[in-house]
């Protein structure tokens, strides 16, 4: 179609949305992966948004837990460390502040089933917390000051988990993704 066309896509599995998006990258396409690269802006966008309201830590302070490993949270995650090394960390630092929640737990360096982009994201395991161990008690072990959902899971950020997320955080950040809404993992209200 030619070069200035803008190849738009999405829904495309995570094992390789990355690698696609990385090849035609590397052929110079123009293109755009919408779960990868717009949730990401719509992410990074909305924490920095968020750090304008009083009580929220400044994005060097801020410690980011995303419930679900896929292609939107791994972008988000991505966009997220760049932004964390504009403001003037390590890159090694930034990623010290991202964690990832998967089906099976918090994604920690000792376990052997992660793809590379988990991989890359991947904490030393914290004091007491068992693998397969549920949101709420990685909420407690990492001590995150924001909270991210994409993995559909109703109801996943329930109260026992944002009041373990406020025992750490004056105001955090809690942006629940999924969609539809009965796929969301709260509401505003049921945050509120």
């Amino acid at each position: 179609y030619g070069s200035r066309t803008v190849i738009h896509w999405e829904d495309i599995g995570t094992r390789n949305a990355f690698q696609v998006l990385q090849r035609y990258q590397r052929a110079g396409v123009t293109t755009f992966n919408d779960d990868i690269q717009g949730t990401s802006a719509a992410v990074v966008a909305a924490v920095l948004g968020a750090l304008r309201q009083p009580g929220v830590r400044p994005l060097d302070e801020q410690r980011v837990l995303f419930f679900g490993a896929g292609q939107a949270n791994i972008g988000a995650a991505d966009l997220l460390v760049r932004a964390l090394v504009k403001g003037g960390l390590s890159e090694a630092e930034a990623r010290r502040r991202i964690f990832l929640v998967d089906s099976k737990g918090l994604v920690t360096d000792d376990r052997e089933d992660l793809n590379a982009n988990k991989r890359r994201f991947a904490q030393i395991r914290p004091d007491g917390l068992s693998s397969g161990d549920g949101l709420q008690a990685a909420v407690a072990a990492v001590a995150p000051t924001a909270l991210v959902g994409a993995a559909s899971g109703p109801g996943a950020f329930d109260r026992k988990v944002v009041e373990e997320l406020c025992r750490h955080s004056e105001r955090p950040i809690v942006l629940a993704l999924s969609n539809p809404l009965s796929k969301a993992e709260c509401s505003a209200a049921d945050a509120y």
